[in-house]
């Protein structure tokens, strides 16, 4: 209750500060990508005053990307994709902003070579997943081994 109360709080004063219009919140999207449905929800879309897009992620960790390594986020570049089929145009900004903890908002100006880079990410993934191509990363990233259903099969762990 104590950690819900404070995330309120950094949202509200998060707000308050906000001077752009509110477009969206929950905004949901749909378009393709190598014939498969992408779909999903932006937490907030948000327009400046000069007419550009804002999308807003709200994250419940405490910790996560940085500055240096939020351009390579596949879903904050996904929201990005949906933006520009949504909208005609990519967002001016992408921020990930953190209530919990003391981690300040991270901002991503997105552009068409860094967004069609992870697009480029994005249609290889889709393509192994429909390949049933799931090569396992040891250790992995974040130690997600710990968690996976198939720890006890897998032959890169288990070496």
């Amino acid at each position: 209750m104590e950690e819900a109360q404070k995330a309120l709080e950094k949202y509200v004063a998060w707000n308050e500060d906000n001077e752009n219009e509110l477009v969206g919140s929950e905004v949901k999207f749909l378009f393709s990508l190598n014939g498969w449905p992408i779909n999903g929800r932006i937490d907030r879309v948000e327009r400046t005053a000069e007419g550009e897009y804002v999308i807003i992620d709200f994250k419940t960790t405490a910790s996560g990307e940085y500055r240096t390594t939020v351009g390579q986020n596949i879903q904050v570049n996904t929201y990005c994709l949906a933006t520009q089929h949504k909208y005609g145009k990519l967002p001016a900004r992408a921020t990930l902003v953190y209530l919990k903890g003391r981690k300040r908002p991270v901002h991503y100006d997105p552009d068409q070579i860094q967004v069609q880079s992870q697009e480029t990410r994005l249609k290889a993934l889709i393509d192994n997943i429909v390949e049933e191509r799931f090569d396992p990363v040891v250790p992995s990233p974040k130690g997600v081994c710990r968690w996976c259903g198939y720890k006890t099969e897998c032959t890169a762990l288990n070496k």
